[in-house]
């Protein structure tokens, strides 16, 4: 069905009162509707009653007036006219062109068969006479009855002919109502005009009050009201009437001042509430610096702790291998310095046979690879060879994590660890690890003076544990990253760091055969990443 068929096939009705739905009307519309309904209506209604009653009388008059002339007719008609038919026809004649509104008039004289037309203004003679004209006869009186002829519609009067006390006959006539009618078209005219300017004027009159009376002061309490929700709690309502408009607005205005002084209260409340808050933070403030200052003190001595106990262990495991290298350096490098001065004193004896040279040469091979262990031993001072054993990543990570929470917290730094529940352990030396995971940190928040995110992450590669430590900081350019691990550079303030962290960092990795990269955090700052070999599954069985 297309969509005019379909409008179509929707009642003009329905659309307006659809319209008129979905349209706001304003109170004043609804009320000049409403009046507007009820003074048509009321036209209407009055209109038809007066048109009934009218119409009433005016048949009433027509039908008295038909009444009348028959009896007039009647009484005028004469013995002699009776029995002179042509006589009597002229008479009818006569009758019915001083009066335009009769249509026919019918003279029947009484004999003793009854009553028979004698004359007729109509063209031929009734055949038998009308029930009205037997009726009148019978009883003696003029008869009236609506009726219907060629024409329209009629009023019928019958009365009898009376001469000498004696009936002699009935006359029957027909009035034509179309006057009465034209005049009761006239009247309803007359009364709907009269009607329309009296329902225009009241409409007129009602909107005019309507305007002054309900409008402006509906319209100025509703400009008071958006007043008020601007915020303009001085907005009063201008309405001096003594009607409810007026009591309505008096009303408003008591609970505007109402409002204003519970405003003025919820204010004063607000200040004391202000100056609460303000000393409440104060106390807070002292408070929060003293922990800040019992948690920085606590955090220095947990670094300090840290960095001795390193330093001390670093020291041991060097003082050892030092005093160990050193007495087998002494032990070893006398004799093997006597042995190689006899050898060369063997070499230029003289008798010597080809066999004795070459064993010459062995025992040389021999002591030169003693000498390289020895040299060995001594640049093992240099640094700690690492002893690598299964070793739980995620446990070293969350260790370094809470021994450094203290320096997070007071630098403002949010530390997320995101560990791989699932991680096998990695091949590695546990100090040394944590050695690494320690500079890491200590190199991203260093990046972040002003406090930011940091976000720790271990999760498996392949073969591999791979551990990303990524901050919030100023990341590290381009052209920097090619030497971010070369010992003795950093990118730190002059005095910030010694440039060793790194580079030591590397090297350790590496020792564990292991790789480090830099990289890009992904919302902004620096990652660094560290991938550890994993120890296989048969090997933790």
């Amino acid at each position: 069905m297309t969509g005019p068929e379909l409008s179509a096939k929707i009642p003009i009705t329905y659309r307006v009162v659809r319209f008129c739905r979905m349209r706001p009307w304003s109170l004043r519309i609804k009320m000049t509707a409403l009046v507007v309904g009820l003074v048509t209506g009321g036209v209407l209604i009055s209109s038809a009653v007066h048109e009934w009653f009218a119409f009433r009388a005016l048949n009433e008059d027509v039908r008295a007036r038909a009444a009348g002339i028959a009896a007039q007719v009647a009484f005028g008609i004469s013995a002699q006219e009776l029995g002179d038919r042509a006589l009597l026809a002229l008479e009818i004649r006569n009758i019915l062109a001083a009066r335009p509104t009769l249509r026919w008039l019918e003279v029947y004289s009484a004999g003793p068969n009854g009553l028979q037309a004698i004359a007729s203004s109509q063209d031929s003679l009734p055949t038998r006479p009308s029930d009205l004209a037997v009726q009148a006869v019978a009883e003696g009186r003029t008869l009236s009855a609506p009726g219907v002829r060629t024409g329209g519609d009629v009023w019928l009067a019958a009365t009898p002919i009376t001469i000498n006390g004696a009936t002699a006959g009935a006359v029957v006539l027909a009035l034509s109502q179309e006057g009465a009618q034209r005049m009761a078209a006239s009247l309803r005219q007359q009364l709907l005009v009269v009607l329309v300017v009296a329902g225009l004027a009241i409409v007129a009159g009602l909107a005019f009050f309507s305007e002054r009376n309900i409008n402006r002061p509906i319209r100025a309490l509703l400009e008071t009201m958006t007043a008020v929700e601007r915020g303009d709690l001085s907005a009063t309502p201008t309405l001096q009437g003594q009607d409810e408009m007026g009591q309505l607005a008096r009303g408003l205005a008591r609970m505007l001042h109402r409002i204003r002084e519970s405003h003025s209260e919820n204010a004063r409340l607000l200040a004391q509430i202000h100056r609460f808050n303000q000393d409440l933070r104060a106390q807070v403030a002292e408070a929060t610096r003293e922990l800040v200052e019992r948690n920085e003190a606590l955090r220095s001595a947990n670094e300090l702790l840290f960095d001795l106990q390193r330093q001390l262990g670093r020291a041991q495991r060097l003082a050892t291998v030092g005093h160990l290298t050193a007495r087998i350096a002494h032990e070893i490098g006398t004799p093997l310095n006597s042995v190689a001065v006899h050898l060369q004193l063997l070499e230029r004896s003289q008798g010597l046979t080809d066999q004795d040279r070459r064993r010459l040469v062995t025992i040389d091979g021999q002591i030169q690879r003693l000498v390289a262990t020895i040299q060995g031993l001594l640049a093992a001072t240099r640094g700690e060879a690492p002893h690598l054993e299964p070793t739980d990543l995620n446990a070293v990570v969350q260790g370094v994590a809470d021994l450094m929470a203290p320096v997070l917290a007071a630098k403002d730094i949010a530390c997320e660890f995101a560990a791989d529940p699932d991680l096998p352990p990695v091949r590695a030396n546990g100090h040394q690890v944590q050695q690494v995971v320690l500079n890491l940190l200590t190199n991203a928040v260093d990046a972040m003076p002003s406090g930011g995110s940091l976000r720790i992450a271990t999760t498996r590669e392949g073969e591999t544990a791979a551990l990303q430590v990524a901050d919030s900081g100023p990341g590290i350019a381009p052209d920097s990253r090619d030497r971010i691990f070369e010992p003795f550079f950093t990118t730190k303030d002059s005095g910030g760091g010694t440039g060793l962290g790194l580079a030591i960092c590397r090297q350790i990795v590496e020792a564990h055969r292991g790789t480090i990269q830099v990289t890009d955090a992904p919302g902004g700052g620096a990652a660094i990443e560290v991938r550890l070999p994993i120890v296989p599954a048969e090997a933790v069985a």
